[in-house]
């Protein structure tokens, strides 16, 4: 098996660098055509991978950066800021979490079979 991870010069720079196996649940259309060990290619429409993107990595960004901005504002010490941009992820990814089922209905994986 080879896997796509081990040409890309990236590799050092992603979570997918690790290439192990991976399981993923997703609603296919036609189960007949697919059996249990056979080879697939997995994969996901663009503007899915940036809504991803969005919600990881952007918007958790941007709320550490906005909650300094008001920790500056209102001359919080240097501590006090740091701890609130951090105190302020845990509720977000608790909702991300809260929220996993939704996502997993809206995103779409475009499952064919291997050609090897």
């Amino acid at each position: 098996m080879v896997s796509a991870c081990s040409s890309c010069e990236l590799k050092k720079h992603c979570n997918m660098g690790e290439c192990k196996e991976r399981h993923i649940s997703a609603a296919v259309n036609e189960p007949h055509i697919f059996n249990i060990g056979d080879k697939v290619n997995i994969g996901i429409d663009s503007r899915f991978g940036f809504t991803a993107v969005f919600y990881a990595y952007i918007l958790p960004l941007m709320l550490v950066l906005t909650t300094i901005a008001i920790g500056e504002y209102h001359q919080w010490t240097e501590i006090s800021t740091g701890i609130s941009a951090i105190i302020i992820l845990i509720p977000y990814y608790l909702g991300l979490f809260l929220t996993q089922k939704y996502f997993q209905i809206h995103f779409k994986y475009i499952i064919n079979k291997s050609s090897e």
